[in-house]
């Protein structure tokens, strides 16, 4: 009865998804049958889907961004960020605005491969003392489990607080065998983030959490674009050389990542400030502050418009990677203008794509990227599934964020927004070893492509919410 049971849930949750998928997909089509995407802008285009998307599916709005309430803003840190980064402060009010403080007194180590993070986030889940808590769009079985399940099981065996949360359509046939049963049997928390059984009303792919954040002790806090399986650190390699990234924070800046994982936990503010970080780096340099977006935002965007800011403040140069290029006409000016001011503005996308309708849709910006200026590079040994943004010599982001429709307007996203740290130039370094491994796309050649591959890639335009 078990065996069934565990095939028949699944396959439940799935085809409520996918009945929700298909009517997304025929309102989707009827805009397309009543509009054309060079008659009509996408920001038009993308309001109207959202309003559908609320009309057809309510939301249940208990996770939102960080609240004043639990965090609060140092002047005298926001007065030294303003002397040293004066150009940054205007960033650094908007993101206030939201929520969300700027701290300095913290260190940062930048984890330039996926497997390089993992090894460093077993080391310290081994040596957790009081708490651990784990936040992935997906968790999946494979051998990277295998090695971190035995040390949570061990630490839950010791008495440390254990909360784990993932998203359920992210998870969905990619969880371990028997994983809740073995888990909460050895007292670890599990929440899955917006189930899909029996919940039609929510079992879309919008809305989903696409944060990936972990928190050790108070004091250590993990910020990335990897989520728990074997591609992640090149344990699988069917897409070739997957590139990823993260960063630990250790510090005051830990505080925000420790918040907003419990409001998406949505635990109870009592006693939340035994959570809090006891270790302050006085010696450390630099400035951190959270970026935090998702669905209830809307019509405001912090991650989509910390972007472009950063875009129409550049000074001589913007690299930024990401898997998926499906963007909107705000971006797609303050690429282009940045490009104009005279700004050397540079993507990054894989060469090897997870999906082929996914690879579709990003080539299909191409065109007017390129023949705008904005120059593209693909990283030829595989996958860059890496999410971050550096610029000029003092500002980077390292996240969740992609360079889509669905983490600007419909996903929970979570960054973390460094100004002038050491990692920045870590970062930059990063970068360049990148496009040495990467091939320039020409505006030249590009213009050339055969008409089919043209064609379906006009065809993918209008799915780009769905991707």
């Amino acid at each position: 009865m078990k065996a069934k049971t565990s095939v028949v849930l699944p396959m439940l949750r799935l085809l409520a998804a996918y009945i929700a998928f298909r009517v997304q997909v025929g309102m989707l089509l009827l805009i397309v049958l009543l509009f054309t995407y060079d008659t009509l802008p996408w920001w038009i285009v993308i309001p109207v889907v959202l309003v559908l998307d609320v009309l057809l599916f309510t939301f249940q709005g208990k996770h939102s961004i960080l609240h004043d309430n639990h965090l609060s803003q140092n002047a005298a840190v926001k007065q030294e960020l303003e002397q040293l980064h004066p150009e940054s402060i205007g960033l650094c009010n908007y993101l206030s605005s939201f929520g969300c403080p700027v701290y300095k007194n913290t260190l940062c180590d930048y984890y330039p491969l996926g497997e390089i993070f993992f090894d460093a986030l077993l080391q310290d889940i081994e040596a957790a003392k009081v708490f651990i808590f784990m936040e992935f769009f997906a968790i999946a079985n494979g051998e990277l489990w295998s090695q971190i399940e035995p040390a949570l099981l061990q630490k839950a065996a010791e008495g440390i607080e254990i909360r784990i949360m993932y998203d359920d359509m992210g998870s969905l046939f990619k969880l371990p065998p028997q994983f809740r049963k073995r888990l909460t049997e050895a007292g670890i928390h599990l929440q899955p983030f917006n189930p899909l059984l029996f919940r039609l009303s929510k079992a879309i792919f919008d809305y989903r959490n696409h944060q990936k954040i972990v928190i050790i002790d108070g004091e250590k806090g993990y910020a990335c674009g990897v989520n728990i399986g074997d591609e992640y650190a090149n344990l699988y390699p069917k897409y070739g050389h997957w590139k990823d990234v993260g960063i630990r924070l250790q510090g005051d800046a830990v505080w925000p990542m420790t918040v907003l994982f419990l409001q998406m936990w949505n635990a109870s503010d009592d006693d939340i400030g035994r959570y809090k970080p006891t270790i302050c780096y006085k010696e450390a340099f630099g400035f951190y502050q959270l970026i935090v977006d998702g669905p209830l935002n809307n019509p405001h965007n912090p991650a989509e418009e910390v972007y472009c800011q950063i875009l129409y403040n550049a000074k001589k140069e913007v690299s930024i990677t990401s898997p998926y290029l499906m963007i909107d006409t705000a971006m797609f000016d303050a690429l282009r203008i940045a490009v104009r001011r005279g700004v050397d503005v540079r993507l990054y996308m894989p060469y090897n794509h997870d999906h082929w309708y996914n690879k579709l849709g990003s080539q299909a910006h191409y065109a007017r990227l390129l023949s705008n200026g904005v120059r593209i590079f693909e990283y030829t040994p595989g996958f860059i599934h890496a999410k971050m943004l550096v610029c000029d010599d003092d500002i980077a982001i390292i996240g969740s964020i992609n360079m889509d429709y669905r983490s600007f307007f419909q996903q929970y996203e979570c960054g973390v927004l460094m100004y002038g740290t050491p990692a920045v130039q870590e970062i930059k370094e990063d970068m360049k070893s990148i496009a040495l491994q990467s091939q320039e796309i020409r505006w030249e050649t590009w213009k050339q492509r055969p008409l089919p591959l043209r064609i379906a890639q006009t065809v993918m335009l209008p799915f780009a919410p769905l991707m």
